[in-house]
């Protein structure tokens, strides 16, 4: 990664949004801010603690945990926890957890998140299900003197099982309500694991995350509120230097949205596709600016992902309809999106009628969990990473 020094900009101005993602109504944790934080791999650890405040919030309930199983290693991942009222509270990080000192067979039960037996009866029912158990052998959660729980049973293969754990209060009832909220969230943390593991399987060998942002077949370009000097990925800085007026627009379009004046608090923009003047816009097909936070919630960053017009960005299919379960028809549009296609150029494409095209684009818009395209784009760039990269 490069940094590049900024000449001033006159600063433009957006709306303030006083509402906080966090608020959310009981019952209402299907909440969108909720969903999208879930999707924000650059900060995985931040988005899983904010998402199991949320569920916390929502539900009443005293521990919430998102972890995965692999069958093969036998052997837990603790994504993310986050208590309420429970003792011996663990670091919200994914960690695995520590084993028992005392006899091998505690030490295998404590190693786990849940009992062997209840992974067991998991592993036999279909994906997604909810179930609410007790908890009487040994375990992490049993350790956390948690004794009843809600599991949402996410995604499995194979080798791996991925699941949410919600922890009861000794008298709380788990209302039907609760049950469907935590239900629709389940696809969305089976996606979003599948992308990190991804992720983290392709950049194995990466030291740090600036040579996995410099494997990205497209400029990104980040400015932040604790630096004046904006970081960029290896293309980036490649096409700043063919077109330098780029950074200038970029600037003019990120200082407004860092300004102290502005609330610290504030919801962030929605993910927008940026009009870019001419001739810039003859040069750039896509150029997509997102808002990034920290766990407080102040904008501490804006990011633009930028595609030159003449590059071609390509998704593995498989890859693409592996993880969001998409046909091969929506696989094909979804990639002609991303590659900076209209829909009406699609359905030339592809020979097919734009009715035909709009379907299967709301079904990517479902299966994804996006309502626009600027979304879907964003999500798209941000997982090509991954998706390009998997062998």
């Amino acid at each position: 990664m490069q940094k590049i020094f900024l000449t001033h900009a006159s600063p433009g101005g957006i709306g303030a949004n006083e509402a906080d993602p966090l608020q959310v109504d009981r019952h209402n944790v299907e909440n969108a801010d909720l969903i999208s934080s879930l999707y924000d791999v650059t900060e995985a650890p931040e988005s899983w603690c904010r998402f199991l405040k949320a569920i916390l919030q929502s539900t009443g309930g005293c521990l919430a945990v998102v972890a995965t199983r692999s069958n093969s290693l036998k052997s837990d991942r603790l994504w993310g926890l986050q208590t309420a009222g429970v003792s011996d509270t663990p670091s919200s990080n994914p960690v695995q957890p520590p084993p028992s000192s005392s006899t091998k067979r505690d030490k295998e039960a404590t190693a786990t998140i849940l009992p062997a037996s209840t992974l067991h009866a998991m592993a036999m029912l279909n994906v997604p299900c909810i179930k609410e158990t007790l908890i009487e052998q040994s375990c992490l959660i049993f350790d956390l003197d948690v004794r009843r729980v809600v599991i949402g049973l996410c995604d499995k293969d194979e080798d791996t099982m991925s699941y949410i754990v919600v922890g009861l209060q000794p008298n709380q009832l788990w209302a039907s309500p609760d049950h469907a909220a935590l239900e629709r969230l389940l696809p969305h943390i089976s996606k979003i694991i599948r992308l990190q593991l991804l992720i983290e399987k392709m950049s194995a060998s990466a030291i740090t995350a600036n040579t996995v942002l410099n494997r990205l077949p497209i400029g990104v370009v980040t400015f932040s509120v604790t630096s004046s000097i904006p970081t960029v990925n290896n293309v980036a800085s490649q096409i700043i230097k063919a077109t330098p007026i780029l950074l200038r627009h970029l600037q003019a379009l990120a200082l407004p949205r860092m300004k102290p004046s502005k609330p610290m608090d504030r919801k962030p923009e929605p993910v927008q596709l940026i009009e870019l003047p001419q001739p810039l816009n003859e040069l750039y097909q896509c150029v997509i600016m997102s808002e990034m936070r920290t766990d407080q919630y102040s904008i501490t960053a804006i990011v633009f992902f930028i595609v030159s017009a003449n590059q071609h960005i390509s998704i593995d299919a498989k890859i693409l309809q592996q993880l969001f379960q998409l046909t091969s028809a929506e696989a094909r549009i979804a990639n002609l999106l991303v590659d900076g296609h209209h829909v009406d150029e699609i359905g030339e494409t592809l020979a097919i009628s734009l009715s035909t095209v709009r379907t299967h684009l709301r079904h990517i818009f479902e299966k994804t969990g996006v309502e626009r395209q600027a979304d879907l784009i964003h999500l798209l760039l941000r997982a090509s990473l991954a998706i390009s990269s998997f062998k």
